[in-house]
Formats: structure tokens, sequence, C-alpha cells
């Protein structure tokens, strides 16, 4: 999970609308699965 939360961050400003329609960037459904799964797993983490 390391390794992809570095991967994360290089994405964390597409979460801006107005930077990802700059950028032109469309995330495909596998990746938003992919980061909504580590997002449930870093929230599961933090609950304990």
């Amino acid at each position: 999970m390391v390794d992809y939360a570095h991967v994360l961050r290089g994405h964390r400003n597409l979460v801006h609308p107005r930077r990802q329609h700059m950028d032109g960037y469309r995330p495909d459904e596998d990746f938003v699965r992919i980061a909504w799964n580590v997002v449930v797993a870093a929230l599961d983490d933090l609950a304990g």
C-alpha cells in the first residue's frame, strides 16, 4: 500500500475539478475503483 500511496500523491491535484479539466485528464473506471479501495483501506486502518 505504501507504493500505491506514493503514486496517489502524484495524482492528488486531480481531485480539483478545475485542475483536472485544465490538464484534460479523465481517470478511467479501473483507476477510480482501485483508488477508492485504497481510500477505504486507509480509513479502515485509521478506525482501528
